[in-house]
């Protein structure tokens, strides 16, 4: 079942990051990147901020795996530095863990529940240790 392997997946990933501000929405579209393309420039919609992991941006921003690739993903580890050995696989499953949440929400998803449950059994999938 999905459920248990993703419950599985958070169990054996260790946050043990003290929690800070968080975005809530981080990804592209919040983004203010310069023609340069060389830094971020700034970060809008802060409507979904609070408190939590620095991972679970981290995880929002690598939400669709395939639009980066391992390329961009050692560039951000150069470019973020002090994460973790594993970041990316636990970012994703914090991830995966905030998209059931956005399930139970009152306001409309930007998606469809049968995209979010695809999301989070292809980070279940990619997860696997």
């Amino acid at each position: 079942m999905l459920a248990d392997a993703l419950r599985a997946r958070l169990e054996a990933c260790r946050f043990e990051e003290p929690t800070c501000l968080v975005h809530g929405d981080f990804g592209r579209r919040n983004l203010i990147i310069p023609p340069s393309l060389d830094r971020i420039a700034g970060v809008i919609d802060w409507e979904a901020a609070a408190t939590g992991s620095p991972l679970s941006d981290i995880g929002s921003l690598f939400r669709h795996a395939k639009r980066h690739d391992a390329a961009f993903r050692a560039t951000f580890e150069r470019a973020h530095g002090g994460l973790p050995d594993d970041w990316y696989r636990r970012a994703r499953v914090l991830d995966a863990a905030r998209m059931v949440a956005t399930l139970a929400e009152d306001r409309p998803a930007r998606v469809s529940p049968a995209e979010i449950r695809a999301l989070i059994e292809e980070i279940v999938a990619s997860t696997a240790r």
